[in-house]
């Protein structure tokens, strides 16, 4: 493990879109150490941190950084593995926007609609739709918006653009199709996706005035993050168009407060520690910055993200590993663009950010689950089908092999 020692520099940037961090323990930490920072790290990578003290002026760390193109980030992988992937339904209905899995039972979001569909994957079959229909001031008809695992044994978190429901997996069997609300988040954040750090709080990624990352810590909505990394062109943008531009998936280990990010318009991979609701980027592996446009027509502005689509189709992870799905089709047609959407490298780190294997796979996928016992990954492909990846990782490679010569 390296150990880097930043010297923290002061500059009045003002409002500028570095990640801002505003926990105040550790803000105290660093004014303790006064001038010096340890900054502990697994891999030579760029950690660039920006704090800000009395909301104008910020910190940053600057360490060591190495760009990759998407060939240099293959080659970080000594092992490589080519799998086939297996037909499990055939269903061109689901579309990649949602899948996850409790016991034997998926779940996966159908294309146009506002459902989800649960499937028995034991006895291979249909169990029922299930969703939510909006109603009233302040709900969206585009619900539910996806589904999580939360820690209380049993239970799924929905979280609804604005709305954050708890169930139990035997009421979304027995329940009528649309679901009655159960908690509303203060203030009402549009996340796109979230994932549960701890029992405490829920990081997600979305729609908010001032950042990427949004908090729910305690049952309440603590506030938003600036992302990173930024483009400068960029700096003068308001946050929300960029995170219209900047979307992406996030994951967080099951037991420990780390959570990764993955960007679906650009190839950035974050590894994060959350500290009592605030991301602390501590690892980051960068192939392309995401690059957008921004577009002014009659008064109304918006964003998009530009033709080079090369990025990350999917995220998953287990106790031990984190799994990533990218795509590097750069598309010249209507043929390829969709292609583009649905990535073949299937990426496994561990959770500090060290690459582990390389899988390819003969169909590109979009979404991503995988077993707890890192044997089956599952996907959504092009066609709606739903498809199983036999990845059996510890009994592929011996774990200690692998991670002794990444530390090497």
């Amino acid at each position: 493990m390296l150990i880097i020692m930043c010297v923290a520099s002061f500059s009045n940037h003002g409002d500028s879109l570095y990640m801002k961090y505003y926990h105040s323990k550790l803000l105290s930490i660093m004014l303790c150490l006064n001038k010096y920072v340890l900054i502990f790290l697994n891999t030579k990578r760029l950690l660039i941190i920006s704090i800000t003290i009395s909301g104008t002026i910020p910190i940053i760390l600057g360490c060591n950084q190495k760009k990759l193109n998407p060939h240099e980030l293959f080659d970080m992988f000594e092992h490589k593995v080519s799998v086939s992937t297996n037909l499990l339904f055939e269903n061109n209905e689901i579309n990649g926007y949602g899948i996850t899995m409790l016991d034997t039972l998926l779940l996966m979001k159908i294309q146009g609609s506002y459902n989800y569909q649960i499937y028995d994957l034991k006895n291979k079959r249909p169990v029922k739709r299930f969703g939510r229909q909006g109603r009233g001031p302040g709900e969206y008809p585009m619900l539910p918006q996806f589904i999580f695992q939360s820690p209380e044994h049993g239970n799924l978190k929905v979280l609804y653009r604005n709305r954050l429901d708890i169930y139990s997996i035997d009421s979304l069997i027995n329940s009528e199709n649309y679901l009655p609300t159960s908690h509303a988040i203060p203030e009402g954040p549009v996340f796109l996706r979230a994932s549960q750090v701890n029992p405490k709080t829920i990081i997600g990624i979305g729609l908010f005035e001032k950042g990427m990352y949004g908090i729910i810590h305690e049952g309440e909505y603590t506030g938003s993050y600036i992302d990173y990394p930024l483009n400068e062109k960029y700096n003068n943008i308001e946050p929300y168009l960029l995170a219209i531009a900047y979307q992406g998936f996030i994951v967080c280990h099951p037991s420990d407060d780390k959570c990764v990010r993955a960007f679906s318009n650009g190839g950035v991979l974050q590894f994060l520690t959350i500290s009592n609701g605030t991301p602390i980027i501590t690892n980051q592996i960068i192939t392309t910055l995401p690059d957008i446009e921004i577009r002014t027509i009659a008064g109304a502005t918006s964003a998009r993200a530009t033709s080079d689509t090369r990025g990350y189709r999917g995220l998953a992870g287990t106790s031990g590993f984190v799994y990533a799905i990218y795509s590097d089709l750069i598309p010249d047609s209507r043929e390829t663009h969709i292609r583009s959407m649905y990535g073949k490298h299937l990426l496994v780190f561990d959770w500090e950010g060290n690459p582990l294997i390389h899988f390819t796979l003969d169909e590109g996928i979009s979404s991503l689950f995988v077993d707890q016992n890192d044997k089956y990954a599952y996907g959504s492909t092009s066609m709606g089908d739903i498809v199983r990846i036999p990845i059996f990782l510890n009994s592929r490679l011996k774990q200690e092999d692998i991670v002794n010569k990444v530390c090497q």
